[in-house]
């Protein structure tokens, strides 16, 4: 402690009590005594040299400064109060705590009769104040040292003055119990101010250990927020490349599909129905249209599906698809509809859509396998933030705001983190007859129509998928379905034909001769333009292959236009119309056919362009 208080520790200020006299209670029934006590304390004395020791230590603890009464070890002028009874002397005592001027120590005399003795006076001014030092003054010798210290404690605070007794000893236990009283108070005004100090600085490190959690919880936040947008977007990049590889790899498929469909349908036109061939042509033809559903469904992912987009009721879509999903599900599993009436509607394709709630229940009943257990089917709205969305398996911020949800939940076997990283990749599955191909379009399909898609499920406690689609701002009406065209259609003219698949150029060649129009090729978009410049004034009709080697379909459009400006033009493309619907628009293609295409789709679209205008 000592060394503590030397090294710049705040001191203890005293010049206020250094101005204030030490004071002392004398209690005695005998008048002489208290005349005593006030002829020797009342007054000056001389050096003493137990006082200098004392004054001595208290200059070591404190430095100087201490009060003057005891400083150097001159006799002291001491406040003194009298009193004759103990009671007298109690209420003294009160009211010096309450003045907060308390009595260093106090002589109380063992007997004073008729009120309280001297050691009752002692237990309740201890009561009071249990820092006064106390002298119990007796002429007696029947005194019980131990029952005084049992009832007056501390011991190290009680002395025992035996009459007579001397001015000597008066001064001497006077000034020696002051300045131990003094250094005391002193001792404990330093430990306050120490609390203080600890207290404050307690204080000062909580807030800042407050702070640092703050900040550590805060950092610890960011840097989780920080992870789960890195892998968002190494999951929409995923899904981006996914995308680009799934939808090219259809393009290229629907070209080789061109070439089956596009000879099947030559050779049926050309067989007899009661050939023996015409069966095997048509399983051609079949299994051809059920290969070109595959390519839809790739892109249908990439998100280059074709859609045609009109107001949709999708409690009406579900309810209308009731007996097909019964059908198409295990019979030990029980569908549930809880579909919201009068359901906003939203925009989109009902093909596409029903092709969503199609894959979704059939990939909830194979989750239940051939146990028995139930899907629950529902629609309604809800109000989606921008949290909901950083959740969603989708990689396009989306407004918030209100949208219609369609939910399929089954009570299969649910998945793990690690199967709901992947249900959406294309060619995943955990079925051994699966192609991976369902989950992957109902993806694709959900983003094409500005959607997001929820997963909820754990192993053991079964999936739910949750679809959002936004409202529809306004009905529009719906498109009057398209009557069937027939290929018995005969045209008269020239068509300019640039593709460069030689396979696809030469069925589509024999395409449009069947439709009694003569056909000149290019093999690419420069080709066609050159040919084009020799031939523009007998062309009728220009059809153009979007992608194809040195020059694409739409740059070969803008050099043929300025050739000829009147000329009519349709683009084919592996990719949907909506996909390709801008770039065409803007280059003045009078129509569009996506490959693969029958020979009744190309005659409707040669209907439309070479029709009037």
């Amino acid at each position: 402690m000592l060394g503590i208080l030397s090294q710049g520790k705040p001191k203890v200020n005293v010049a206020q009590q250094s101005a204030e006299k030490v004071r002392i209670l004398v209690a005695d029934d005998d008048p002489a005594i208290l005349a005593l006590y006030r002829d020797v304390l009342g007054r000056g004395g001389e050096k003493d040299p137990a006082r200098s020791e004392m004054a001595s230590l208290e200059a070591d603890l404190f430095g100087e400064g201490g009060p003057e009464e005891t400083r150097g070890g001159i006799t002291s002028q001491f406040e003194l109060t009298s009193c004759s009874q103990g009671e007298e002397a109690v209420e003294e005592v009160r009211r010096a705590c309450d003045e907060e001027r308390p009595f260093a120590m106090a002589f109380l005399d063992v007997r004073m009769p008729p009120g309280i003795n001297g050691v009752q006076t002692a237990e309740k001014i201890r009561s009071l104040d249990s820092d006064v030092q106390i002298a119990i003054v007796t002429g007696y010798s029947d005194i019980n040292p131990a029952e005084i210290e049992r009832r007056v404690p501390p011991p190290d605070r009680l002395l025992y003055v035996q009459k007579p007794i001397h001015l000597f000893e008066i001064s001497q236990f006077a000034s020696t119990l002051a300045a131990r009283w003094w250094a005391e108070r002193q001792l404990r005004q330093v430990n306050r101010d120490l609390e203080s100090i600890v207290d404050l600085r307690t204080a000062e490190l909580r807030k800042t250990n407050e702070e640092l959690k703050k900040e550590i919880a805060e950092r610890l936040r960011a840097e989780e927020e920080s992870r789960r947008l890195e892998t968002q977007m190494l999951q929409a990049q995923k899904l981006e490349s996914l995308g680009v590889l799934a939808g090219g790899i259809a393009h290229d498929f629907n070209n080789l599909l061109m070439t089956i469909l596009g000879n099947a349908d030559l050779a049926l036109m050309d067989v007899e129905p009661i050939s023996p061939v015409r069966n095997c042509i048509q399983e051609i033809a079949s299994a051809g249209r059920r290969a070109a559903e595959l390519s839809a469904q790739m892109l249908a992912y990439s998100g280059r599906g074709k859609f045609v987009i009109e107001p949709i009721d999708l409690s009406a879509t579900v309810r209308e698809m009731v007996n097909l999903l019964d059908i198409s599900i295990s019979k030990k599993v029980k569908p549930e509809l809880q579909l919201a009436e009068n359901l906003p509607q939203i925009r989109g394709d009902s093909t596409q859509i029903r092709q969503i709630v199609m894959n979704l229940v059939t990939n909830a009943s194979e989750a239940i396998g051939g146990s028995e257990g139930t899907i629950h089917i529902s629609t309604g709205t809800t109000t989606c933030d921008e949290n909901y969305f950083s959740q969603a398996d989708f990689d396009s911020p989306l407004p918030e705001g209100r949208y219609v949800f369609l939910e399929v939940t089954d009570t299969g076997c649910g998945m793990d983190e690690d199967v709901q990283t992947k249900i959406f990749d294309p060619f995943f599955t955990t079925k051994f007859t699966g192609r991976g191909l369902g989950m992957a379009a109902v993806l694709g399909i959900v983003r094409a129509h500005n959607g997001a898609i929820h997963v909820y499920s754990r192993p053991g406690r079964g999936t739910t998928f949750r679809v959002l689609f936004p409202q529809a701002e306004e009905a529009a009406a719906a498109a009057a379905p398209q009557p069937r065209e027939t290929s018995d259609w005969h045209f008269d003219g020239t068509v300019l034909l640039a593709e460069d698949e030689e396979q696809v150029r030469s069925v589509a060649k024999r395409m449009l001769e069947r439709m009694g129009l003569n056909v000149l090729t290019a093999r690419d978009g420069r080709e066609a333009v050159d040919l084009f410049q020799e031939t523009a004034d007998r062309v009728s009709l220009v059809l153009l292959d979007l992608t194809m080697p040195r020059m694409d379909g739409d740059q070969a459009m803008e050099e043929i236009h300025r050739i000829r400006p009147d000329v009519r033009a349709i683009l084919a493309s592996g990719y949907s119309e909506q996909e390709t619907a801008k770039r065409f628009a803007e280059k003045g293609f009078c129509g569009f056919i996506q490959k693969p295409y029958t020979m009744d789709k190309l005659v409707a679209e040669m209907k439309r362009a070479l029709g009037p205008h």
